[in-house]
């Protein structure tokens, strides 16, 4: 699959995110890029660092998508730092959009990556029972969680353990 080269700066985004951070009093926090392919930003609450996909940041071309990640990952330190725990609930919904960020737990809705997450796991693992499909970078023994919980009282078992195969879809960047 051809991926068109568009490539942002990734200082200019460490800086952006940096000077929100600090107009939000985050100056304690740290900022990083992260090798993640399934997520676009974290909040590691407990060692304070908040982290942007490199791929993401790298490839997002839509400049309010990158900022939009960050400030969600800020509403998140914000929220830890007033009640010692975030989620995505009301609060968290609440201090998101006084920061001007768009309040979504799964979204980043105006993302316009020119591929998916799915297209950067390299293998495809399948449950032998539902049929349901999990996109993974490592073929680790696990078993469905869906057929776990209706079928072994959420306990793991080997009945439902994934079957791998490459994913023809996968792009290396």
């Amino acid at each position: 699959m051809h991926v068109p080269v568009h490539q942002n700066n990734l200082d200019d985004i460490k800086v952006l995110a940096r000077n929100i951070m600090d107009t939000y009093g985050l100056s304690e926090w740290d900022f990083k890029f992260c090798n993640g392919k399934q997520l676009h930003g974290k909040a590691n609450l407990t060692q304070k660092i908040i982290s942007i996909s490199k791929i993401h940041a790298q490839y997002e071309q839509n400049n309010k998508a990158i900022k939009d990640t960050i400030l969600h990952e800020i509403a998140h330190a914000l929220d830890y730092n007033t009640r010692g725990f975030s989620n995505h609930d009301v609060q968290w919904k609440k201090i998101a959009r006084m920061i001007g960020c768009v309040p979504s737990s799964r979204g980043y809705g105006i993302s316009t990556l020119p591929f998916s997450s799915k297209e950067l796991c390299k293998f495809i693992g399948t449950c032998p029972n539902c049929s349901k499909i999990y996109y993974r970078n490592r073929r680790k023994k696990v078993a469905c969680g869906i057929c776990c919980k209706k079928y072994s009282h959420g306990r793991y078992s080997k009945k439902y353990e994934l079957i791998y195969h490459d994913n023809k879809d996968f792009i290396k960047l």
